[in-house]
């Protein structure tokens, strides 16, 4: 079983949220509330990876000891991903 833990970054500016997550290039969230922006990270974690898998790119490693010196920073997460498991669905889903 592989299992991965990527870090999460949740900012707000004005009255908006946004997410993303510092390993994973280009995947992005953003809401209206902190409710909102955490259920589309999500989202947006399991189709990135699942893309990333379908078309045979390597996972990247994540980075530990990160430290984040941004005030807007609300919250700071960590997601766990089984990749057998997601991949097992991915495979469900492209059959």
């Amino acid at each position: 079983m592989k299992i991965l833990h990527y870090k999460i970054v949740i900012e707000k500016e004005g009255r908006a949220y946004g997410a993303y997550l510092p390993d994973l290039t280009g995947c992005v969230a953003t809401g209206s509330s902190l409710r909102e922006v955490k259920r589309r990270i999500l989202k947006a974690v399991e189709d990135h990876i699942s893309e990333m898998i379908l078309n045979g790119y390597p996972l990247p490693h994540p980075r530990s000891g990160q430290i984040y010196k941004n005030s807007n920073i609300v919250e700071i997460a960590r997601i766990v991903i089984d990749i057998d498991c997601l991949f097992a669905k991915t495979q469900k889903i492209s059959a």
